[in-house]
């Protein structure tokens, strides 16, 4: 339908009411549904740009969201804040919040500092945030910006606070970002896999200024093993930065 021009009977699909009782068949016709919606990304026009978001207010379907993210407007904003709660949509929601960047960072912002208390308890809230955090890790943040996002150096959720440290270390003055060394440094231990890998490229990437403290904790826990590396996860990865660096 979409090699021959048929956006109006893409749209008329779209918008059928579908109610599948069977699982696996609505998983499938959910499948063809997204494959439907990227077709439509060859007509950016604004009749597709309000059926998609008329779909994307009532539903969240990955497909709708990333061709959404091609026309890379901001009235979308919202609803790839929205979308980034939900497990198979917000990858696709970050990646166009990525293409909008420097017009998605106040929204970005927002959510990570003015979210209540009952709204940080809820899983699909730090979702949220942790992608949020990332995005924001790749756009230029001046010092109220990051005064609004400092609270998370302090935050309960681990990620969370590695990630706000990390952003740190690029944007926040001298005491933030003493801060985010000790939070990061703390955190190896008890971040998963993939996050000790972070933590380690971030001290690499700013051992100029880490280096004393990185040195200290290399001293301190070398003390307390007896034999340097042993049994210690931490300062095995901080000796393997400092060899790497010197």
């Amino acid at each position: 339908l979409a090699l021959i021009g048929a956006k109006d009977v893409l749209i008329e699909y779209l918008l059928m009411p579908k109610e599948i009782a069977d699982p696996i068949t609505s998983f499938g016709e959910e499948a063809v549904e997204n494959t439907a919606a990227r077709a439509l990304a060859a007509w950016q026009t604004e009749d597709v740009f309000e059926l998609l978001i008329k779909l994307a207010s009532s539903r969240n379907l990955a497909g709708v969201i990333e061709t959404l993210g091609l026309f890379r407007r901001k009235e979308a904003i919202p609803v790839f804040i929205a979308a980034l709660k939900d497990d198979i949509c917000g990858g696709v929601a970050e990646q166009a919040l990525h293409l909008l960047g420097e017009i998605a960072k106040s929204a970005l912002i927002a959510i990570l500092s003015e979210a209540s208390e009952e709204e940080f308890n809820s899983p699909s809230e730090l979702l949220r945030k942790k992608r949020a955090i990332r995005i924001l890790m790749n756009l230029p943040l001046n010092s109220d910006e990051w005064k609004a996002l400092r609270k998370l150096l302090h935050d309960e959720d681990l990620e969370l606070t590695v990630l706000a440290s990390m952003l740190a270390l690029d944007v926040g003055g001298n005491d933030d970002k003493a801060a985010a060394l000790d939070n990061l440094i703390e955190a190896i231990p008890r971040a998963r896999w993939d996050v000790q890998i972070e933590v380690e490229q971030c001290l690499m990437k700013h051992f100029d200024f880490a280096r004393d403290r990185v040195e200290e904790e290399i001293i301190r826990r070398s003390k307390s093993a007896g034999i340097p590396g042993a049994e210690d996860s931490v300062l095995q990865l901080l000796l393997n930065i400092q060899k790497r660096k010197i």
